[in-house]
């Protein structure tokens, strides 16, 4: 398990085998490609689950009770940084 923190404070733990699982590598290509919104919201759920995504949600909510989209992106965005740069997922 590869444990990390966001800038903005979230805490995860992802299963360092989920990043070479195929549908995680193709949901994230998709997400890359064309900036596909239904595969970024199926790569949040590859890779942290339901409890996580739960968690996530909260954390990018705002006063209105709404994630914003521009929230939930750049926490992601920050989430794989943290695990391309973490020395448990190298080879």
């Amino acid at each position: 398990m590869v444990k990390g923190k966001t800038s903005t404070g979230f805490e995860f733990e992802v299963d360092k085998e989920q990043l070479t699982n195929a549908e995680f590598l193709e949901k994230f290509a998709e997400m890359q490609g064309g900036g596909d919104i239904a595969a970024t919201f199926a790569l949040i759920k590859i890779t942290l689950g339901e409890k996580q995504k739960k968690n996530l949600y909260d954390h990018c909510r705002n006063k209105k009770g709404m994630v914003p989209i521009e929230a939930l992106t750049a926490e992601l965005s920050d989430i794989f940084l943290t695990l391309s740069g973490s020395a448990e997922t190298k080879n």
